[in-house]
């Protein structure tokens, strides 16, 4: 339990030191207030939309490598690129 912990603890520091010293540096950068918080947001609602599509159609795929390795890959390539 401490190791998942400890973990998710990991990812929580990671996000919090983004957002501290991140949205300064836009801000330095002469992006408004109003839209660094509008960047910000991106990330959550493209991975409300994307994220049950992508299960709805990896459910559904009948690939000879399996129903998950072709959409990991190709994950793996958009993130890549």
């Amino acid at each position: 339990m401490i190791s998942v912990a400890s973990i998710a603890a990991g990812i929580q520091f990671g996000w919090a030191l983004q957002l501290s010293l991140l949205t300064p540096y836009v801000q330095l950068l002469g992006v408004p207030h109003k839209w660094s918080s509008f960047i910000w947001l991106c990330g959550p609602i493209s991975g409300l939309l994307v994220q049950p599509s992508v299960g709805y159609f990896s459910d559904r795929c009948k690939s000879r490598f399996g129903r998950r390795r072709p959409f990991i890959a190709t994950g793996a390539l958009l993130v890549a690129l």
